[in-house]
């Protein structure tokens, strides 16, 4: 993959939707989000995460950026992993390394 996600990728996934952060990244990213019952907060994004500019996420490198974002295309649902067929990179065959790796480690997966 190398710096795709930095230099080519088009954020489609980073438009819509709503990500869980923790306090210190909605502290450090200055982030207007909600408070949850469990600590975590909620940052609802419609029409852009404020924290693209450009296009291009200006946090893509920080270890405080949202963890929903480190994981995506990726997501963990306990007897398999599954793929974002929305991302480009997953539509375009990008991850077939890391897709042979879940094979020989006996993980199920699939795109969805």
């Amino acid at each position: 993959m190398g710096d795709y996600c930095i230099t080519s990728c088009p954020a489609k996934c980073c438009h819509v939707g709503k990500l869980f952060i923790s306090e210190a990244t909605v502290k450090k990213f200055n982030l207007n989000a909600t408070k949850r019952p469990d600590g975590y907060y909620d940052l609802v994004i419609e029409g852009g995460c404020p924290l693209l500019k450009d296009n291009k996420c200006t946090v893509h490198k920080d270890p405080l950026r949202p963890s929903m974002c480190g994981q995506y295309p990726f997501f963990d649902r306990s007897a398999k992993v599954l793929l974002a067929s929305s991302c480009k990179a997953v539509a375009s065959g990008m991850f077939t390394q890391e897709l042979k790796k879940l094979d020989d480690a006996g993980v199920k997966w699939d795109i969805q």
